[in-house]
């Protein structure tokens, strides 16, 4: 059975598409719906089909990103070097979690963040897109700084002194045109950084006032009580913090307010009643 015979560009074309990879297909479709986004927006506007485009290409760009980090996150963890780069990273993350989550319990108890060990927790939790978007910044600027050593790497480094300087390169490469193909990763990669945290910029802020009023009522719920040692007025709730101090809660409305006081026990009698 003979293959179909297309026209000489269609050829060409399915000849080069055939000829890539699987990471590079990814990034060349990606590419080809942001083209056909581009056309289609300057010539009928912004519209349900323009924006639909939009949506595909950034998808795509989205996928091939990933990839590209999950095999950069591969070859690190493959070396004793790069274990211990993640094992830094992860840890400046997660203490980084602790303190947001320590001054979201502060802002709302103004007390301190120990007191309250479950909502601590469970607001590290929730602090992740701000540290994505904080780290997709970090990448940005930092592959912004490199992309020109990068480009001078791969396209004017002969590939008899790369072995020198990178002995960990020396195997040939088996994709198509590979140096053309790593500048292209590294420029995704680093506009996608820019584009995720000037995206993040837009909602953040509404995201840190869900955060507070979602530990607020956390604290609220969880972490005080409706009967106390102390004296507390009706329909309040409290946490004894010390044997002096108290804290109070109360719900006017959706809102609740937290305040701080000493605590004055109550007597036998009215614990009795």
């Amino acid at each position: 059975m003979t293959s179909p015979e297309y026209p000489s560009p269609l050829r060409r074309l399915a000849d080069f598409y055939l000829r890539l990879n699987l990471m590079q297909r990814m990034h060349f479709n990606a590419i080809v719906v942001f083209i056909v986004f581009v056309a289609a927006r300057v010539v009928s506007g912004l519209n349900e089909v323009t924006l639909s485009l939009l949506r595909v290409a950034v998808v795509l760009w989205t996928l091939a990103v990933a990839r590209d980090l999950l095999q950069l996150y591969k070859q690190m963890y493959a070396t004793l070097a790069g274990k211990g780069v993640i094992l830094v990273l992860f840890s400046l993350c997660t203490t980084l979690a602790i303190s947001i989550a320590g001054q979201v319990v502060n802002d709302v108890t103004g007390v301190e963040p120990s007191k309250f060990p479950n909502a601590t927790a469970i607001l590290s939790i929730f602090t992740i897109p701000f540290i994505f978007s904080l780290i997709m910044g970090v990448l940005f600027f930092v592959i912004m700084l490199a992309v020109p050593l990068i480009g001078f790497y791969y396209l004017g480094v002969d590939d008899s002194l790369k072995k020198v300087i990178l002995p960990v390169n020396a195997k040939a490469p088996t994709m198509a045109w590979p140096k053309v193909t790593r500048v292209t990763q590294f420029v995704s990669v680093g506009f996608y950084c820019a584009f995720i945290y000037g995206m993040s910029h837009h909602i953040i802020n509404g995201y840190a006032s869900f955060m507070t009023r979602f530990g607020a009522d956390f604290i609220y719920t969880f972490e005080t009580y409706a009967k106390s040692p102390c004296v507390i007025p009706a329909g309040t709730r409290a946490v004894l913090l010390d044997d002096d101090h108290i804290l109070q809660a109360k719900a006017v409305g959706e809102e609740k307010i937290f305040t701080l006081g000493r605590c004055h026990y109550r007597t036998d009698t009215e614990k009795k009643s």
